[in-house]
């Protein structure tokens, strides 16, 4: 019966480890989708969404996006047609300025280093050829 409860244990403690790793974590398209919804919110946590190692990490707050494209008022925002090339990500900006707008975006992210899985954020990011983060 002990040995039975000690590999009971044993088995759910690797199960939990294994799914534990995609759990805790974040991927680069999760990152993206939780960086479009701050966007199109409040913006209070949209800092969750950025590297703390990037050059303009400590000027980042609600307001930092409230120029060209990021404008809250050229919302709601969207990112389409995501391809992922390990750390770059490239799609289409989709946003309003009186009409229905799109411009290419790329991302660069990088892994935060977490304990307890990937942690990806984003690096720097280009709108249209213009740097918006980095």
């Amino acid at each position: 019966m002990k040995k039975k409860l000690i590999i009971g244990i044993i088995i759910g403690l690797v199960l939990y480890t294994i799914s534990s790793c995609s759990f805790m974590g974040t991927s680069i398209t999760d990152r993206i989708g939780y960086f479009i919804v701050d966007l199109n919110s409040s913006r209070t946590n949209i800092i969750d969404n950025f590297h703390d190692a990037a050059n303009n990490y400590d000027n980042l707050d609600a307001n930092y996006f409230e120029k060209g494209f990021l404008y809250i008022s050229m919302g709601p925002h969207s990112i389409t047609g995501i391809s992922v090339s390990g750390s770059t990500v490239t799609g289409t900006l989709n946003y309003n300025d009186g009409g229905a707008q799109s411009a290419p975006i790329i991302l660069e992210m990088r892994d935060a280093g977490d304990i307890m899985g990937e942690n990806w954020k984003i690096y720097s990011f280009t709108v249209d050829g213009a740097t918006q983060f980095n």
